[in-house]
């Protein structure tokens, strides 16, 4: 019922001057952490400056530094843009160890799919090899770190993860014994509400009032508002915590791999769960009640002379672009996995009706673009991968073993209104190449 999104985050900018967003942002030079695949996904690691041409805001920028990262020969190659060859002067920037970070929330997950995801992140941690020269961190979004430090043997994270899967469902079951007769697989969750909840309850309105549509809206628009709000709560919650995240590691040098396993957020909540509302009514009638506006957070419109019951979804694209800067600055990577949007369905109980109507296929359907859209989006904007699949084990196996060449490329921030957010596009000149980078910035 659930989405599970795993994610990593990649490349950054240097800057003067502190983060203010309401005020001024003031960047002098973009540095941009590159990895290029052929059409197979395999790392391309023979690429040349005269491969790359960069643009911001669609005019072309001059490339002022040019740098190679092997993880593989540990090395990394400061190049003179001049002659095209290695410069004298060594790097100051120290070659290291690929560092990778996984990152647990669970405060919006079912019980079931906690146990899945502590599973398979076992027997990931299981096959990896002692000798993978590569640090491994343990991060709870609701307790902290796990790990003090970046451990080099897999199997000591592999202990402290079963030692807080242990300590996590014994807090569970706790919770369980205070809610008394009440074990439901969602009691225990803060911000959890899912479509099926929502669902039930529209059930629930209809069974009281029945043809009573005066009623009836009300009861739906009180239960529809109450689900936007959970959603958009949610939504806060995870900006929060993911920029908060990525400062915690600004000390630590070098890149940084985020796994972060999650069941997903919505950048715009609330369009599936009005569709789903829409079909729980009465659309054949066309009388628009005036109280029905007094919920918050929702507005009612005519439509095919029934009732749309359209959210004002909010605009979270400051809070969003607030975790990108925190990742560009802290030089943290991201990609995003897919673990559960297969399963994302009705519960049980109301799978049993035959007569689904398509609007509420849709809405199910809908529901699962929304939670990967936060997902697609952080990957896409902090220049990682999307993922999705069934299993963890294959994509996390690839992205520790893929050991890419890294381009870092560095240009002057060209002049240009304060505040602004810029696009950077990055093309490679050899055929069949694709990019991940850093897509923009705000501008000083």
């Amino acid at each position: 019922m659930m989405i599970y999104g795993l994610v990593l985050c990649s490349l950054f900018l240097f800057q003067d001057g502190d983060l203010d967003y309401e005020e001024k942002v003031t960047i002098s030079f973009v540095r941009l952490d590159i990895a290029a695949f052929d059409d197979q996904g395999r790392p391309v690691s023979d690429l040349e400056l005269s491969d790359f041409v960069v643009s911001e805001d669609r005019k072309k920028v001059k490339i002022s530094t040019f740098q190679k990262l092997e993880y593989n020969e540990r090395s990394l190659t400061t190049y003179d843009v001049k002659v095209l060859k290695p410069a004298v002067t060594p790097s100051e920037d120290p070659p290291s160890a690929p560092q990778f970070i996984i990152v647990l929330d669970m405060r919006s997950a079912l019980e079931e799919e906690i146990h899945v995801i502590f599973k398979q992140l076992d027997t990931f941690l299981a096959s990896l090899s002692p000798n993978s020269k590569a640090g491994f961190m343990l991060y709870s979004m609701e307790r902290g770190l796990r790990t003090k430090k970046f451990e080099t043997d897999p199997n000591l994270v592999r202990s402290n993860l079963n030692e807080y899967k242990t300590a996590y469902f014994e807090k569970l079951e706790k919770r369980k014994k205070r809610g008394g007769r009440r074990r439901s697989a969602t009691a225990h969750l803060p911000d959890n509400r899912t479509l099926a909840q929502l669902e039930e309850k529209l059930i629930k309105c209809k069974e009281r009032y029945g043809d009573d549509m005066y009623n009836f809206e009300s009861c739906a628009l009180e239960e529809l508002a109450a689900n936007i709000a959970i959603q958009q709560e949610r939504v806060l919650r995870i900006m929060d915590e993911l920029e908060q995240l990525a400062y915690e590691f600004q000390e630590v040098p070098g890149l940084k791999t985020m796994l972060f396993v999650s069941p997903g957020f919505s950048l715009k909540p609330g369009q599936a769960a009005a569709n789903m509302t829409t079909s729980y009514r009465n659309v054949g009638r066309t009388a628009v009640r005036e109280d029905v506006n007094a919920v918050s957070d929702v507005r009612v419109e005519a439509n095919g002379g029934g009732l749309n019951l359209m959210p004002v979804l909010p605009d979270f694209e400051a809070d969003f672009q607030k975790v990108v800067h925190a990742c560009v600055r802290n030089r943290v990577v991201f990609h995003s996995f897919d673990l559960f949007n297969h399963k994302l369905n009705r519960s049980e109980t109301l799978s049993k009706d035959k007569r689904l109507p398509k609007v509420v296929k849709h809405a199910y359907r809908d529901f699962g673009k929304e939670l990967n859209q936060g997902l697609i989006s952080l990957a896409e904007e902090s220049g990682g991968r999307f993922f999705s699949g069934p299993s963890l084990l294959e994509p996390l196996t690839l992205l520790v073993n893929e050991r890419p060449v890294i381009y870092v490329l560095g240009y002057e921030s060209p002049k240009g209104e304060p505040g602004k957010y810029r696009r950077i596009k990055v093309k490679c000149k050899r055929k069949k190449v694709e990019l991940k980078h850093r897509r923009g910035y705000f501008g000083g």
